[in-house]
């Protein structure tokens, strides 16, 4: 399937078959009707499970996000569930995210979700013009990159473009952060780099994120 749940506690996958390198780059919009269907069922399915464990906690569903995870997936699975009304989805390589943005309609709010170098912050913020957030920031330099080169992005619009309006292109981010405290697995550990991130969130300098 397609679907990925994220809420801000938990995340829960649905498991996809991986393709090929060659359908992962499959950049079509034309699907059939059978394949739209498979993957609208699939998310309705998902999305009826979401409603059903918000009940039982007492929370609203409308309070999570139900995220059409689409990592290794033909572009045409996005445009078949885009169709019925679908808008936020997620990606896990910047180059496969950057290539489908480019052929997608531009209303789709992309996430990005993979594990992000500090050299990838560019291409991430000058390429996908309508990233919607990024939930894998783990440093203050990852974050002041990404904020500088959204930056010089918009300032290349143009001052006298209706495009360049600041809250379009604003990023959503979600600091990541290894509370384990194990070494092996990803995330900020350092307290203090957590406090600066938060300082430079409320900074003149933090524009874009």
């Amino acid at each position: 399937t397609l679907v990925q749940t994220i809420t801000p506690a938990t995340q829960l996958k649905t498991v996809s078959q991986t393709r090929t390198k060659s359908q992962m780059t499959d950049l079509s919009l034309n699907y059939s009707e059978s394949r739209s269907s498979e993957l609208y069922e699939n998310y309705i399915t998902t999305l009826q499970q979401l409603e059903k464990e918000c009940s039982v906690t007492s929370r609203s569903s409308e309070d999570v996000l139900l995220l059409c995870v689409s990592k290794l997936k033909p572009a045409s699975d996005i445009q078949a569930l885009y169709d019925k009304g679908i808008r936020h989805f997620g990606e896990n390589y910047v180059q496969e995210l950057i290539s489908k943005s480019e052929v997608l309609p531009k209303d789709i709010k992309w996430h990005f979700i993979g594990g992000l170098q500090t050299n990838k912050c560019k291409d991430l913020a000058n390429k996908v013009e309508n990233l919607y957030c990024v939930e894998t920031i783990d440093s203050l330099k990852k974050l002041k990159k990404l904020n500088e080169q959204r930056c010089k992005y918009v300032e290349g619009l143009g001052q006298g473009s209706d495009a360049a309006s600041s809250e379009k292109h604003i990023i959503t981010v979600n600091i990541q952060i290894n509370t384990s405290g194990e070494e092996q697995k990803s995330g900020l550990s350092d307290e203090s780099e957590f406090f600066q991130m938060i300082d430079f969130f409320g900074s003149p300098e933090c524009k874009y994120v």
